[in-house]
């Protein structure tokens, strides 16, 4: 934010924004090292508990610590660039910023406490459900390319019939002249909820025909296939939903099982 106001300032776009001061900046990157050296702590800790198991362990390599490994470096990295002119390396660390983000979800806090158990189903629904996005993905992107190809052959003729006019011709070839528009164009059909703009003027200005196309292609992609995949999701979370109530009468079974043992052997004791 405070970066954004600066270049737009420099632009000539907007004006320097109430942030935009040096004061602001101290803030900020204050604030950016106090949270560096959290995450150095927090990392280093964990590495004096499990030294090189915390990269590999069981022959398996631990691929999230590897990369909080990358982001605590990263972020030594930019918060030593702060004390020495380097804007322009840090301009490419930064990048890395938003990924701190994930960092955060990995927190003790957030992993065991009762307040975020909806945060921790929806995180690992999305983790159980990679690969079956990964194949939804697939199969939605082949049909978009499938469409596109069959756009871009067929509006061919229609770029050159001069009884259309040279706007409308123009139009087609922004949009279906290459498979490269032609793909992207299906992308904001399929994605953006725009598909009446694409489609209204391909049907008023070519041919009819293409209503039933794109009539069979938003029934079946936009209404059919995706709902097919979010009552896939759907079902996914409600599984990590009981799976997650079914862990935690475990761990109140056991709590109270310890208790009662701690109980028992106090009044024997006694």
């Amino acid at each position: 934010q405070f970066e954004g106001y600066i270049y737009g300032s420099l632009l000539g776009v907007t004006g320097p924004g109430p942030l935009a001061n040096e004061s602001v900046q101290t803030v900020l990157n204050a604030v950016t090292l106090v949270f560096t050296i959290a995450f150095v702590i927090e990392f280093v800790a964990r590495f004096a508990k499990s030294r090189c198991e915390l990269f590999y362990h069981n022959g398996v390599l631990e691929f999230i610590n590897i990369f909080d490994a990358i982001l605590v470096v990263a972020g030594c990295i930019e918060a030593i660039g702060q004390f020495f002119d380097m804007s322009g390396r840090r301009s490419n660390i930064s990048l890395l910023r938003p990924f701190r983000l994930v960092r955060l979800l990995r927190s003790p806090a957030i992993r065991h406490g009762k307040s975020f158990v909806k945060l921790r189903v929806l995180c690992v629904t999305l983790r159980k459900s990679l690969l079956s996005l990964l194949w939804s993905m697939v199969l939605v992107w082949s049909l978009m390319l499938f469409g596109a190809l069959f756009f871009c052959n067929m509006l061919r003729q229609a770029m050159q019939d001069e009884a259309i006019s040279i706007e409308d011709r123009i139009w087609v070839f922004d949009h279906f002249g290459t498979v490269g528009r032609s793909y992207y164009t299906f992308i904001e059909v399929t994605f953006s909820g725009g598909w009446p703009n694409i489609a209204r003027p391909l049907v008023e200005t070519v041919s009819g025909v293409y209503a039933v196309y794109f009539a069979g292609y938003i029934t079946l992609v936009l209404f059919a296939l995706f709902r097919i995949i979010s009552a896939l999701f759907l079902k996914d979370t409600l599984a990590v939903a009981a799976a997650e109530e079914k862990e935690a009468l475990i761990r109140a079974q056991k709590n109270r099982k310890t208790v009662g043992t701690e109980m028992l052997e106090l009044f024997q004791a006694a």
